[in-house]
């Protein structure tokens, strides 16, 4: 009685909602989704068993049913939105969308709300993947998620575009509020010395921290030059030498673990913290297959332990100078334990570069591009990696 009398306040809207729902749900291409209630209550207009008031009122919401121009077809639906028909018929069963209820050559037809349609276009367009937002940046999938958990990136939240992209997404004005704030920040020239970014941030031991260094410059707090290309942001960016430093300090800002940044990460991003070329490192990942590229299907927690535990020979060649093959071969000569991918064991290796002594800040960089022009020969590897690449 109650349902009843709360469907007899909002009629005919409730009744029209009511039924929409029941059809939305169907999984076959004919019948009304209620089992056949609502297809004979409609009927109703037609039996001459039935009060002629109450007959009257069935026929006017029934003649609604026919021309109903609130909706869509589901073909024409693909073509205002530009989504599949098995997308749209996805979102319309789990209820993402509001269907309506129609009548066709006498038959349910369910129709998509126009209106939530031009809705969810207009989300897609305002709005970037965090996939997309970090090829835009230049950065980490994970990078993306810390700075949605900063705060500077707004998060949309919108169950649709969910289902559709299986992926979260941000708003576009936020990531080009981002973008200016950094390009404001930049500094006149070129200082003298700088390195690329990205080239700084294989000094970085693990996950890299692309958060909170985008926010350290955005802020000011972190002096970059930003040069006019038409490429992402962050290659468009470099730093002093000395600013590794920096960047180490800001690592410490990375959330270890919160509800917003997934577990989980790419192999091109465990990689890119591991220090690894996708030819060496392929290996050191192969318990962990992948479809695409793109696949988030590395656990991060493997990744920082081993990362903890072993360095690349890029990532010393950053830190302690000279090129990732000097260091790679003054490692082997040493007798320093090596793992299948091009690792070697953390501690040993850097206590054994300790030993010949460290680079200033800075030096590092400049030996390590001077280095690449040098003729190799065995005897004068450890010469070099002694005098040039490690002297006090």
């Amino acid at each position: 009685m109650a349902a009843a009398w709360t469907m007899l306040e909002g009629w005919p809207n409730v009744f029209a909602e009511l039924a929409g729902t029941r059809l939305a749900t169907r999984t076959g291409r004919h019948g009304d989704g209620n089992k056949g209630a609502t297809e004979a209550f409609l009927a109703l207009a037609d039996s001459p068993s039935v009060a002629a008031p109450v007959r009257e009122v069935v026929a006017r919401l029934r003649a609604d049913l026919y021309r109903s121009d609130h909706g869509l077809d589901i073909k024409a639906a693909a073509v205002l939105s530009g989504l599949r028909i098995r997308e749209l018929t996805g979102l319309r069963r789990g209820l993402f969308v509001k269907t309506i209820f129609a009548i066709h050559d006498d038959r349910p037809l369910p129709l998509i709300c126009k209106a939530d349609l031009e809705r969810l276009g207009t989300l897609l367009r305002s709005t970037s993947s965090l996939g997309k937002a970090a090829i835009e940046l230049g950065i980490t999938y994970r990078g993306v998620e810390e700075l949605v958990w900063a705060g500077r990136l707004e998060a949309i939240e919108e169950p649709a575009l969910a289902f559709l992209e299986r992926e979260r997404r941000v708003g576009s004005v936020s990531v080009e509020r981002l973008r200016s704030a950094v390009l404001a920040r930049s500094t006149p020239t070129r200082p003298e010395g700088s390195v690329p970014l990205r080239r700084a941030m294989v000094g970085i031991p693990g996950l890299k921290p692309w958060a909170p260094v985008l926010e350290a410059i955005a802020d000011g707090r972190l002096q970059a030059f930003v040069a006019s290309a038409p490429v992402a942001l962050a290659d468009r960016i470099s730093v002093r030498p000395d600013a590794v430093v920096r960047l180490c300090e800001h690592r410490a800002a990375t959330p270890a673990s919160v509800g917003i940044v997934s577990d989980m990460m790419s192999k091109k991003e465990a990689l890119e913290a591991l220090g690894l070329h996708p030819r060496h490192g392929a290996c050191i990942l192969s318990e962990w297959p992948v479809r695409t590229g793109s696949d988030r299907t590395v656990p991060v927690a493997a990744v920082e332990t081993l990362a903890s535990t072993a360095i690349s020979p890029a990532e010393a060649a950053a830190r302690f100078g000279g090129t990732s093959l000097a260091v790679a071969r003054l490692l082997q000569r040493r007798c320093v334990p090596s793992i299948p991918g091009g690792l070697f064991d953390r501690g040993k290796a850097e206590e054994t570069l300790r030993s010949c002594g460290v680079l200033r800040s800075g030096e590092a960089h400049a030996a390590g591009s001077r280095s690449s022009h040098q003729h190799y020969t065995p005897a004068a590897e450890e010469t070099f990696i002694v005098t040039r690449i490690d002297r006090p």
